[in-house]
């Protein structure tokens, strides 16, 4: 027998799966009616490229509330020892 738990969290699952597809047709169907060719739909163009206001605005507060990324060698340099020992 199994858990009526696992059969819950197996059909919230597939639920899941099947409204995501049903909103990436429905919104592919609309692209595509309001004259976007499929190439465009495939493929999507990067919004930062040519931002409008409101992706310039989330970018710029963005990069202002998060510090730039450091970055941490010391993993790097404690595999660079272990693997220098190794080949010893």
């Amino acid at each position: 027998m199994i858990p009526i738990s696992t059969l819950f969290i197996g059909l919230n699952g597939l639920i899941a799966l099947v409204l995501i597809y049903i909103v990436v047709m429905e919104r592919t169907r609309t692209r595509l009616w309001h004259g976007e060719s499929k190439e465009d739909v495939a493929i999507q163009r990067d919004p930062l490229i040519n931002p409008n206001v409101v992706a310039a605005t989330v970018e710029k507060l963005a990069t202002k509330i998060i510090p730039a990324k450091v970055e941490d060698y010391s993993v790097r340099f404690a595999l660079m020892g272990i693997l220098r020992n190794m080949c010893r």
